[in-house]
């Protein structure tokens, strides 16, 4: 009992250095993928994007359909450490496997998306399952304990290997290969680094009663793996397949620009919120009070994103990727919308998952991909990847639509109140955005970097101060959300804490 207090600081340091550490990773890694898809983006086309789009996607079905769980269950179980070799031998054997396997069908997979040219670097893509086998398979165990700081290092410095490789081969090649190269040699990075951050030297070992452990964990992680693929790429393939490289260029780009700032608030939710969720599970006035807080804060800033997003799209387009990547303004716009979807359906999923219910999210999911199933084909045949965009965000609507009908009944919240935290953000970027547009009409008649970003500013101020009226004359209690999650944040309470300090030094 003497060395529980001890032990509880230790842990407690633990966790807020650790999301210290993420939360300093993301920011830099979303800066250095920013610079790297831009910088890209003006020296390279479509096509060279869509061409290597086809080879990850190879690797993604391929990788998908024989995943083992093998880290999931590393980090589930208290004593991995005897689990490690045989991990790792079962995984380097795989990784073989994959890369023979991928060779040989590359052809097969090449005349699938209508690519013959996507062959070869399909089987570079695909090596890498063999480099990657490699890792010292040790460099699960820093995220069970805690070590980001080394996940943060490894992690980075393989991006930013990437990013360096291929924008100087890029430079030098003007072709696809230039991304191919960044690919091959961040996983040479990574791998080299791994056991130069770890003293733990993997063995062969063919123990099959661990193996069979292993696998009978990792059938369940499996099947929700296959499940997020689908749903997740589905719309990938079909691109790919029916309109070829280049519009699958376009669209992934797309998809990529309309959904990383979003994407970074749903894995804040993801990995914040749940633990906030699960401290007042069993207290349903607080859980309720805890969700509205937080669907507060996430409907605040992703309409708020996806607004600037939609809006300044085209300008964007043209001041920063070039012109020729304006064929995609729409498809951007509408795959913003699901951006939107995404991160305020990630609010139920935390709730779900802290609930001790997962069930309840996946059935969502399942249901989405069956929308998606139903919509996607004649969507994309009448309207190209603009149409494959739309199917996406009709299946995220009527998800999100199910979820919310389940939190009114589970956490009995009235209709209008659920109604009123997404109203508010969602009117304040309509205002926001029209009162942009007439400005621009009426001052701006040229596209340049200075106005772009003036009249970004000015939209944000926009935003704020509608959304400053709404909380001062409509009972929204946006500044209450903050504090509640500056005390339930380990990143914002340390940063809080932080300037408390420097504020009280004479």
């Amino acid at each position: 009992m003497e060395n529980s207090a001890p032990q509880e600081v230790s842990l407690t340091g633990k966790v807020v250095a650790s999301t210290a550490w993420m939360f300093g990773f993301q920011v830099l890694d979303n800066l250095l993928g920013l610079l790297r898809l831009f910088i890209l983006a003006r020296i390279l086309t479509s096509a060279d994007f869509g061409l290597v789009g086809v080879a990850t996607l190879t690797k993604q079905v391929i990788d998908t359909f024989t995943q083992s769980g093998i880290g999931a269950f590393l980090i589930y179980k208290k004593d991995s450490e005897k689990y490690l070799d045989v991990s790792w031998t079962f995984l380097l054997i795989r990784g073989v496997i994959l890369s023979v396997l991928v060779y040989l069908a590359a052809p097969l997979f090449g005349a699938f998306f209508n690519s013959p040219t996507a062959t070869d670097v399909i089987r570079i893509v695909g090596f890498t399952f063999l480099i990657d086998a490699l890792t010292n398979i040790s460099v699960i165990t820093f995220q069970k304990n805690l070590e980001f700081s080394k996940v943060f290092i490894l992690q980075l410095a393989g991006n930013a290997a990437d990013a360096i490789v291929a924008i100087t081969c890029a430079v030098v090649w003007q072709n696809y290969w230039a991304i191919v190269a960044g690919m091959v040699v961040s996983t040479i990075v990574r791998v080299v680094l791994s056991y130069t951050l770890s003293s733990y030297r993997p063995r062969f070992d063919f123990n099959f009663k661990r193996l069979r452990e292993m696998h009978q964990y990792g059938k369940w992680v499996f099947g929700s793996t296959i499940l997020q693929f689908l749903y997740g790429q589905a719309d990938d393939i079909l691109v790919g397949r029916l309109l070829g490289t280049t519009a699958l260029g376009y669209y992934q780009l797309a998809y990529r620009i309309s959904n990383m700032p979003t994407t970074q608030i749903t894995h804040i939710i993801n990995t914040v919120v749940f633990p906030a969720y699960s401290q007042v599970q069993g207290n349903l006035k607080k859980l309720t009070a805890a969700y509205l807080r937080l669907l507060q804060a996430t409907s605040f800033l992703s309409f708020l994103v996806g607004m600037l997003i939609i809006v300044f799209a085209g300008d964007f387009i043209v001041l920063v990727l070039g012109n020729q990547w304006l064929p995609m303004k729409l498809a951007l716009q509408i795959l913003t919308v699901w951006g939107i979807l995404r991160s305020l359906g990630a609010t139920a999923g935390s709730l779900w998952n802290a609930m001790g219910k997962p069930s309840i999210a996946t059935k969502i999911q399942l249901v989405q991909t069956v929308i998606i199933a139903i919509y996607i084909f004649p969507l994309t045949l009448q309207w190209g990847y603009t149409g494959t965009a739309a199917s996406v965000v009709v299946a995220a609507l009527i998800g999100n639509a199910i979820a919310y009908s389940m939190v009114l009944r589970t956490l009995q919240i009235p209709n209008m109140q659920l109604f009123k935290e997404l109203f508010i953000p969602l009117s304040a970027a309509v205002i926001a955005g029209i009162v942009c547009q007439i400005v621009n009409y009426l001052f701006f008649e040229q596209v340049d970097f200075v106005s772009f970003v003036v009249r970004l500013l000015a939209t944000v101020a926009v935003y704020i101060g509608v959304v400053f009226l709404y909380s001062r004359y409509a009972n929204y209690s946006l500044i209450q959300t903050c504090f509640f999650l500056s005390k339930e944040t380990p990143a914002l309470r340390t940063v809080f804490n932080f300037l408390q300090k420097v504020k009280k030094k004479p």
